[in-house]
């Protein structure tokens, strides 16, 4: 069978050539589709959008004897090529979608003054490794207006791959606020996160996916001080926290920082923390093993407005200048511990050193809130993560899955060595 199929692949290409050969001969160029995969950036606090568009241009001077009939985007799946969206270029152009995963789908055609075009283009809201990875072909048809038979194009291939996927990352790496994390839909973490209720700050990549356990989301605005530039916020280069960290409201200057806070384990979920050195934030009581601790941060004065909470937030749920923590130093932070090691997520720095994670590398980042300048009224009590007071700096690990790190290492030397 696969050698009958192969031969008919053979054929059909011999016979898109001859087809070639006779429009040139003709004196008539032929389209060849085109199929590529890109990243559509949005604003800055959204994830991008990755998109897949097959277009076609017929350039001749005998352009209209010739137009649009078809295009069709196929994946391979399990060796078969399956149809996976397709654009008929009748009067309404209509689009024929079987992937329910895509968030958009669209297609059309268009004539200039010596050409004719057409596109098919699918998206999807982030790059997953299940439905997106793989080969792609795009297959057009062009209607002879004179004989009104349809003719076939050349095919056009693609495949994605995981290094691809970080290629065309790399490509946006000039502008400031571009993660490679935003972009994947990182897999669930089946085995679950520890007991109790607690909270971590949210990476650009998301809440964890917890098969054992319900997590919410929440935002902090704390009010920062507002009669200076807001450029005195600061955050580590290379920080992974879900953007905007900063805003400029009617001239008041704020610090977001978003939380996923977990409120609920199910059967499945019973297990503590392992013993370490490492702060999350305190929901209502800490975990065992652990001690707390509060930053208070004394929010700018003037302008007669405080920052504000939303959604479900660790500590009190009404004050954004309160901040409370759960820490623990009765391990060794070389000596790796065994947390859900699918998806990126944060924990606080403490006692100097980034505890190690099983299955995990680790970059140590920090964002700092510039607190009231005059009569500040900075406080800390208890056990606390690393970090400063007047202004407040939090010291912060931020883990994503070693293998991940590897291939975007051996990408950045690929390139390097290239450039």
């Amino acid at each position: 069978m696969s050698k009958m199929r192969n031969a008919v692949r053979t054929l059909t290409c011999k016979l898109a050539l001859c087809l070639v050969c006779l429009h040139l001969m003709a004196g008539v160029s032929v389209a060849v589709p085109e199929l590529d995969f890109t990243v559509l950036p949005l604003t800055s606090d959204k994830r991008d959008k990755v998109s897949i568009r097959c277009s076609v241009k017929i350039n001749s001077p005998n352009y209209q004897d010739y137009r649009p009939y078809s295009l069709t985007i196929f994946k391979n799946q399990k060796q078969i090529w399956t149809v996976l969206s397709k654009i008929l270029f009748t009067p309404k152009s209509v689009i024929q979608v079987s992937d329910a995963s895509t968030t958009e789908v669209k297609g059309g055609k268009g004539e200039t003054s010596n050409s004719s075009e057409a596109y098919l283009q699918m998206t999807w809201f982030r790059a997953n490794e299940t439905t997106l990875y793989g080969s792609y072909l795009c297959v057009g048809q062009f209607a002879n207006t004179h004989t009104l038979e349809p003719e076939s194009a050349l095919d056009a291939s693609l495949n994605i791959s995981d290094h691809d996927m970080l290629l065309r990352l790399s490509q946006l790496a000039e502008k400031k606020e571009r993660f490679p994390d935003f972009f994947v839909d990182w897999p669930s973490n089946t085995e679950g996160w520890p007991s109790g209720r607690y909270a971590l700050l949210k990476p650009a990549s998301g809440c964890p996916k917890d098969s054992c356990g319900k997590w919410l989301e929440g935002v902090k605005k704390i009010h920062s001080e507002s009669g200076i530039s807001p450029d005195l916020q600061a955050n580590s280069e290379h920080s992974q926290l879900l953007r905007p960290l900063f805003t400029l409201e009617s001239g008041i200057n704020k610090v977001i920082l978003r939380y996923c806070v977990k409120i609920e384990d199910n059967a499945k979920s019973r297990r503590d923390w392992p013993k370490g050195s490492y702060c999350i934030n305190k929901k209502d009581i800490c975990p065992v093993g652990f001690t707390d601790g509060r930053v208070y941060i004394d929010e700018e004065d003037s302008f007669g407005n405080k920052g504000s909470v939303e959604g479900v937030v660790p500590d009190d749920p009404t004050l954004s200048a309160v901040h409370m923590f759960c820490c623990r130093k009765d391990g060794f932070a070389n000596l790796p511990i065994a947390l859900p090691n699918k998806s990126p997520f944060y924990l606080y720095r403490y006692g100097g050193k980034c505890q190690d994670v099983v299955g995990m590398s680790v970059q140590e980042h920090y964002v700092l809130i510039d607190s009231e300048n005059s009569d500040t009224n900075d406080m800390r009590n208890g056990t606390l993560p690393d970090g400063t007071l007047n202004d407040v700096r939090f010291d912060l690990c931020y883990y994503r899955p070693s293998s991940i790190n590897q291939v975007a290492s051996t990408l950045t030397a690929t390139l390097n060595s290239n450039s």
